[in-house]
């Protein structure tokens, strides 16, 4: 199940015949790759049907070196039709799907190239989603999530960069709260744009410990970003290898760790699996409004973690 890549570089080395032939073959790959994903993931209990996508499915489809490849007749059937058959899993077996763009899709950038660069990035993704029969505000709950960006730009700066994307681009996109810029207060002005993702780890980093309760009454503007859409939220907590010794049944106390010489940069780091139950604990009381995307490194053996706690908590 895992997909194949390439680099610029590669890339650069090849002539058209045979760079063709690479791209071609690798994105052939990836649409069997992902299908079997997507069927294996529709067998999963109901909990657990959201699948973030990796971001390099089409190597180099936004850079001057490969763009063209991606005009041509015969990578077109390929994209399509393989598309085509995994938005239709998806849908048929109601699978939640998300994109996550890098870091360096920076929509409130200043710096006009960066921002061209950033919506180019964003817009091959809103690409993907249509392939795959998605359009219109989150259908099936689906997104396009970013961080939302640099200080300098400001929120009033990632508003305004949401008018450079296409229509479908703001219907799918959504935007997360960061850990030392923006807090979850701050994107109450975007709400009325865009829907927002609470990340549950951001916000403890970013208030310095505070633990996001459901009723929080910033929940609201949250939810309401959605328009009756159920939304999605990301989870995870400090690294194990960091926290050494630490009492998994004891939520991660920030303060105290501060005070014990750990960095900002070393809380917060994602772990690998989901090892703090009673941050677990915490975390599931959410789903009483949002569905979780499990941010730690080991994916789907970490979200098990969850899941399995979830299934213990039903009657």
């Amino acid at each position: 199940m895992n997909p194949k890549t390439t680099t610029i570089t590669a890339l650069s080395k090849l002539g058209k015949v045979d760079m063709m032939d690479r791209l071609l073959g690798i994105v052939d790959n990836n649409m069997n790759t992902l299908e079997r994903m997507m069927t294996y993931i529709a067998l999963k209990p109901e909990n657990e049907k959201l699948i973030r996508f990796s971001s390099d499915i089409l190597p180099a489809y936004t850079h001057e070196v490969a763009q063209w490849a991606y005009q041509e007749s015969a990578m077109k059937e390929i994209m399509e039709a393989g598309f085509e058959r995994i938005g239709d899993i998806a849908r048929k077996n109601d699978v939640r799907l998300m994109f996550h763009p890098g870091q360096y899709c920076v929509l409130n950038s200043v710096h006009e190239g960066t921002y061209i660069r950033a919506v180019a990035e964003f817009e091959y993704h809103v690409d993907m989603m249509q392939m795959m029969g998605y359009s219109g505000w989150h259908p099936n709950g689906c997104g396009i999530n970013i961080h939302t960006g640099s200080r300098e730009g400001g929120i009033h700066g990632l508003i305004k960069g949401l008018e450079g994307l296409s229509q479908a681009g703001r219907d799918l996109i959504t935007i997360e709260n960061d850990e030392f810029s923006f807090g979850l207060s701050d994107l109450e002005a975007i709400a009325e744009h865009a829907a927002i993702v609470l990340d549950v780890h951001h916000e403890w980093i970013f208030s310095q410990g505070d633990y996001i309760q459901p009723d929080d009454p910033r929940i609201e503007f949250v939810k309401e970003s959605w328009r009756g859409v159920r939304p999605v939220g990301h989870y995870s907590v400090s690294r194990e290898d960091v926290l050494k010794g630490a009492n998994p049944d004891v939520l991660p106390d920030f303060q105290a760790l501060r005070a014990q010489g750990f960095t900002l940069r070393d809380l917060r780091a994602h772990s690998d699996f989901c090892w703090n139950n009673a941050a677990n604990e915490w975390a599931v009381s959410h789903l009483s409004w949002m569905d979780i995307e499990v941010e730690a490194k080991m994916k789907n053996l970490a979200s098990d973690q969850l899941s399995l706690l979830r299934s213990s908590k039903q009657p």
